[in-house]
């Protein structure tokens, strides 16, 4: 953004062929970090490298955070402030003013700290938006985000943005070794008026992080206005709250089994999805595959294996093989922002008849899953005797909404997960050509 100087029952009569055993366990709760102020700041100043303390209103199980931003490296020549907080996010202000070049950046790390210590908060789940991701033509470049992004991470645009995402490779110049692995690119050619109170997605973008207490980037425009006689500067917003991340969430996740079994749908959220918190990648259509594995790519940290929250023995339930009248335990990861509803429902073709119609198919209804952040609901099912052998499917519904049908139509947002199962039967003994001997005598 410029700025001027001042200013997402029964199966074929088999009664009682699925057991359901249903809890909760291992559940966290979620944190949205809405900073406060800057409480203190570098001995340098406000645009100093060094570390700054933001107060919070948020807490992670029941321990009141702060944020520590270590500003490691900058080449940034705006006359201050640079950082700021306003209406519960960082506001970082750039300018060119050198004669190395035309570019601005600046590289920090934001680390979650128990309120007033230095001590590490490693939470479920961390996220970030930065928006207003543009330029102003002709006198600039892009505003530009640099991520490095773990492998439990990922990133996301808009269906309809314009901010382009890129797998790189950046050294950073402030932290020895590390990489920066993303560029979210913003809009090369027009100015965005996306803000807090009144969102644009199309420059916007963010990325959620797994079981972390922080997150490294490089904030950069190539061009901060550079050209003698310019004196505006660029304005980059982040945010750690989870309502600046759910705007980017425009389009809709699906499940990939045959499309027999009708395409299923739910819109994208940052507020509930299945697995470890991420939310699932951005998918144009119904992924309609044989294997139930169409959804199940990992290309890069945008297109990625989101079907994994279904385990089985610790392993993940794709490809498994389950006995005919077995117990089996299923354990569906879930995440949950705090307030918002989420219902579990899951169907299982065990006549392998390519729908989920028939009667008993339908093993888990509509069940509230009230945990807040990261829970495990394990689940507990009963194979019919009479089911048919061979490769079938599940399929796993996890909706804002109530839903009854596999389709998940009225579900809302949410997540739809597919999988490919086999069952088979143990070979029946048989007494084929036994002959019995009496009082014969053994030598």
């Amino acid at each position: 953004m410029k700025r001027p100087v001042n200013g997402r029952g029964s199966f074929l009569g088999l009664v009682g062929a699925i057991l359901l055993a249903i809890g909760l366990s291992s559940a966290a709760q979620a944190v949205s970090v809405e900073l406060d102020s800057i409480v203190s700041e570098p001995q340098g100043g406000n645009c100093s490298t060094g570390t700054f303390r933001i107060s919070t209103t948020s807490s992670y199980q029941g321990t009141a955070l702060d944020v520590l931003l270590e500003v490691t490296a900058a080449d940034n020549e705006y006359s201050g402030p640079c950082l700021a907080v306003n209406n519960g996010v960082l506001e970082v202000s750039l300018k060119d003013e050198d004669t190395a070049g035309t570019d601005a950046w600046i590289e920090m790390k934001l680390q979650l700290v128990e309120q007033g210590t230095s001590v590490p908060v490693v939470v479920d789940r961390l996220q970030l938006a930065s928006f207003d991701l543009d330029a102003y033509p002709v006198q600039t470049d892009s505003d530009d985000v640099y991520l490095y992004n773990p492998p439990d991470s990922a990133v996301y645009v808009s269906g309809s943005s314009n901010v382009t995402y890129r797998s790189v490779s950046l050294s950073s110049v402030g932290t020895p070794g590390l990489v920066y692995n993303t560029q979210l690119e913003g809009w090369n050619d027009d100015n965005c008026n996306d803000s807090a109170t009144s969102p644009d997605p199309t420059c916007r973008a963010g990325a959620v992080f797994a079981n972390t207490s922080s997150i490294d980037l490089r904030l950069q425009n190539d061009d901060a206005y550079g050209d003698a006689g310019e004196s505006s500067y660029r304005l980059f917003f982040v945010s750690l709250k989870v309502s600046d991340l759910e705007p980017i969430f425009t389009d809709s996740d699906y499940g990939d089994a045959p499309s027999s079994y009708g395409q299923a749908g739910l819109g994208r959220t940052a507020y509930r999805s299945l697995g470890g918190g991420l939310i699932p990648d951005q998918e144009a259509a119904y992924q309609a595959s044989a294997g139930a594995d169409a959804d199940d790519s990992v290309v890069n940290a945008q297109i990625f294996d989101d079907d994994e929250a279904v385990t089985s023995g610790g392993a993940d339930f794709q490809g498994q093989s389950l006995e005919l009248g077995s117990n089996t335990t299923l354990d569906v990861a879930t995440y949950n922002e705090s307030g918002a509803s989420a219902y579990l429902s899951i169907w299982a073709d065990w006549n392998r008849d390519g729908d989920f119609d028939d009667a008993g198919e339908r093993v888990l209804a509509n069940q509230s899953v009230a945990s807040v952040g990261l829970a495990t609901v394990p689940i507990t099912l009963t194979v019919p005797a009479n089911a048919t052998t061979g490769t079938t499917y599940l399929r796993v519904v996890y909706s804002e909404n109530t839903v009854s049908t596999p389709d998940a139509a009225g579900g809302g947002t949410g997540e739809v997960e597919d999988y490919a199962f086999t069952l088979f039967a143990l070979p029946t003994a048989t007494d084929d050509a036994a002959t019995t001997y009496e009082n014969t005598p053994v030598t």
